[in-house]
């Protein structure tokens, strides 16, 4: 029984998973398990998993039986088959620094903390670092409303607490649970130091702007309930004070 499992969804991700799957292998706290979810993949992504699968036994491969489409069945069938107390994410293109598990479970442990989040970087594909991103040290319901500040590559949960949690199937699903969870009167802690690495890619729904806005409006009219004119209104303070969320490298915070 690991202390903590791992999801990575995965769909045509042979130029990085190895990379992530790796920097989960590195690790210094250990008792970990990785679990894969492929979802249908066409190119040799179920290849690079099988065979880091074969050096690792903490590894585990999963295929969804047809494309999902985006990453909330995948991350839910990971959750399902979890075995840990405590529940992370990593997509198959970010990268975990060594020391991210350690520290952030040493915390939530040592202070009772029921879900976390911490620091990132944001980096290219060439590996140069372009921005990084610190979490407020909590944030409640209110907080979260007024910015996603959560990165999903950063996040634990202790299911011992929360239970296991399920993503809606929706744009930016990962923003639609932190809202659940904080509406609940859960409190998110975050580490204020940088323990992973968001790969921005070219054409990722992230950087298509207009697109997440929507995906936001939706996540406030019909996930939290919100009249139209407020979810208007908050998306639009959303867009205000979200612009440039990403430091550039070496400004301060």
């Amino acid at each position: 029984m690991p202390v903590c499992s791992v999801i990575m969804p995965a769909y045509n991700a042979c130029e990085t998973i190895s990379e992530s799957i790796e920097s989960v292998r590195a690790q210094t706290f250990e008792d970990w398990e990785l679990l894969v979810i492929d979802d249908c993949s066409t190119d040799t992504t179920a290849d690079v998993v099988r065979h880091l699968a074969n050096l690792d036994d903490r590894i585990k491969y999963f295929r969804m039986k047809a494309n999902s489409g985006g990453p909330s069945r995948p991350r839910n069938k990971g959750v399902s088959e979890a075995m840990g107390r405590f529940i992370a994410f990593l997509d198959s293109d970010d990268i975990w620094y060594p020391a991210k598990l350690s520290r952030q479970l040493s915390a939530m442990k040592q202070f009772g903390w029921h879900i976390s989040c911490t620091g990132f970087d944001v980096f290219k594909t060439d590996k140069e670092i372009i921005g990084k991103y610190v979490p407020p040290i909590n944030a409640g319901y209110e907080q979260v409303l007024r910015e996603n500040s959560l990165g999903c590559l950063s996040v634990v949960y202790d299911t011992q607490v929360l239970g296991k949690r399920l993503f809606p199937f929706c744009g930016h699903e990962d923003y639609a649970l932190w809202l659940k969870i904080t509406r609940e009167g859960n409190v998110c802690y975050g580490l204020q130091e940088a323990l992973c690495a968001y790969r921005l890619t070219p054409g990722s729904v992230s950087r298509n702007k207009l697109r997440v806005l929507r995906f936001f409006y939706q996540i406030y009219r019909r996930q939290e309930g919100f009249t139209p004119v407020r979810s208007a209104v908050l998306t639009l303070q959303y867009a205000i004070r979200n612009f440039g969320k990403y430091r550039r490298a070496g400004s301060p915070l």
